[in-house]
């Protein structure tokens, strides 16, 4: 608030033990209605302040303290009113006693001042008033239509579901990205190591990554199942064969599709990219540091599904680390119109495909001229049956 407010509030309630927002009157209106008034109005008064929330016992002050206090609780309650109606502004009130039908907490009623029990819906009332602005001003963009499955994509999720599987084997994973629009890099499934010789010369002139594909291992890292940095057919095929053997010796009995060869991606910003489905909340998406930084770190904000673009612009003002985002120690800044895109297509697969309860791509790396998806994983619904959610 402004420094004028807080010399105002001062002279107010020269009690108080905080006149920064939130203002504590530190007891001084307690057991002193008659301090609400001034406090209010000069808070309201406050061009940086939008609405006002009284926590606390006003209106219930007649019921804590007796009858002493009910008349000037009374007047107080009609001022607070009238500043409410000249302010223009919400006010809302936070009162222990609100299931009380003190005269109080009806003068505040009957003048259009809400008085609730709880804090919390004090906040969603609030939420709520915020919510009816944003729509009401048309600083809320309008919905995007929803998206549609493809075909194909639909294919990948029914191959899964036949086969009773409850996660998409990566490349499946990746191929249903780019049906949506998703840049993937370009990868060649091994089924044996000795497949590394009909691989295309491209994936021999670039260091490449290995990783096991199989139903069985999520998680590859934890069972040594990744070769990084990996150049020519022949270290290929002998990388290959030793990560189908460590595998096979770790996780014996796992069934093993092959080995998946993807080129290394470009140096840049390791991020977390995903959608959940939260037990209160629904479908939500996940955006933050990544790869190990986001078990060590947790820098990581979330949003309800469908995002908006507008959404995905605050997604990545959220996160406490956002100015890496924006290039720092020389390196250039990330693609954000990019990375916005990215996660709105994201967002559209999520919908399109409510089978699909999870999607991490961790680590995404992110440059200042594009995106590369490193690992990809889907987990699929397995409570209802498939029919019923085409």
């Amino acid at each position: 608030m402004a420094e004028g407010t807080e010399a105002q509030l001062k002279k107010i309630t020269p009690a108080a033990t905080q006149l920064s927002n939130p203002v504590d009157a530190g007891g001084g209106t307690d057991p002193h209605p008659r301090y609400m008034p001034p406090c209010s109005r000069a808070i309201l008064a406050d061009p940086a302040i939008d609405a006002l929330l009284i926590v606390g016992y006003f209106g219930g002050y007649q019921m804590r303290f007796g009858q002493s206090v009910a008349e000037a609780e009374n007047a107080a309650a009609r001022e607070v009113v009238a500043i409410a109606a000249e302010s223009g502004k919400p006010v809302i009130v936070q009162c222990h006693y609100a299931d009380f039908a003190t005269e109080a907490i009806s003068i505040l009623r009957q003048g259009n001042v809400v008085v609730v029990r709880s804090i919390e819906t004090a906040a969603s009332c609030l939420a709520a008033i915020d919510r009816f602005y944003e729509i009401a001003s048309g600083r809320v963009p309008p919905a995007r239509p929803a998206s549609q499955g493809t075909s194909e994509a639909s294919e990948i999720l029914a191959t899964a579901h036949a086969e009773g599987r409850n996660s998409l084997l990566e490349p499946e994973a990746l191929c249903l990205l780019a049906c949506h629009g998703i840049e993937v890099p370009k990868t060649a499934l091994l089924t044996t190591p000795e497949g590394a010789g009909q691989l295309p010369d491209a994936f021999a002139r670039t260091p490449v990554a290995l990783k096991v594909v199989s139903k069985d291992i999520l998680h590859k890292s934890d069972v040594n199942g990744v070769r990084l940095g990996i150049v020519g057919k022949s270290a290929i095929q002998e990388n290959a064969a030793s990560l189908l053997s460590e595998v096979g010796r770790r996780c014996p009995g796992a069934d093993i599709a092959g080995v998946l060869v993807m080129p290394m991606a470009k140096k840049g910003v390791e991020l977390i990219l995903g959608t959940t489905v939260d037990p209160q909340f629904g479908p939500v998406m996940l955006f933050g540091l990544g790869g190990i930084f986001v078990e060590v770190l947790k820098d990581v904000a979330f949003r309800i599904l469908p995002i908006s673009p507008t959404d995905a612009d605050e997604l990545m003002d959220d996160i406490q680390a956002k100015a890496i985002l924006n290039g720092v120690r020389g390196t250039p800044p990330v693609d954000r119109q990019m990375l916005k895109t990215l996660m709105l297509r994201l967002s559209d697969i999520a919908m399109a495909h409510p089978e699909i309860v999870e999607i991490d791509l961790n680590p995404l790396i992110v440059c200042s001229d594009g995106y590369s998806v490193v690992d990809a994983r889907m987990i699929l619904k397995q409570e209802e049956s498939y029919d019923a959610l085409l």
